[in-house]
């Protein structure tokens, strides 16, 4: 019996270890093709963090947008555009946008005329003869 376990034992153990290493293998090689696919989209929170340090990140507004669009949240959407205006003002399509948005969504269109009115005050504009 000794003589059976002696033999036996080693080639057990050997067998183990070979069915053992494909499958480490296998999940090593589905970590790695797990890293190929995209990552989840950003929450609202991390792309606010990214507007705060880089407040001309095109991208980030944009994506800050959609997600507040698909929470119809119309105020916020004022709000971020106004705040996008003030640091990016050569960005007509957000003051259109933002206009829009407060005289048909939020029913304030003194809210728009005072965004445009703001725009007008720090934009640099060149003197024109024809008012």
């Amino acid at each position: 019996m000794r003589f059976v376990i002696a033999v036996l034992a080693p080639v057990l153990v050997s067998g183990m270890v070979l069915i053992a290493t494909p499958i480490t293998g296998a999940s090593r090689m589905q970590s790695k093709s797990n890293s190929n696919h995209p990552t989840a989209p950003a929450s609202e929170e991390e792309i606010r963090i990214r507007l705060d340090i880089n407040p001309h990140d095109t991208s980030a507004h944009k994506q800050l947008i959609a997600i507040l669009q698909k929470q119809y949240a119309f105020r916020a959407i004022a709000l971020e555009d106004a705040t996008w205006v003030k640091n990016n003002p050569s960005d007509t399509v957000a003051l259109i946008e933002l206009e829009s948005y407060a005289k048909a969504a939020l029913h304030d269109p003194e809210f728009a005329i005072a965004q445009l009115r703001s725009y007008l005050a720090n934009v640099q504009r060149q003197n024109d003869s024809q008012d």
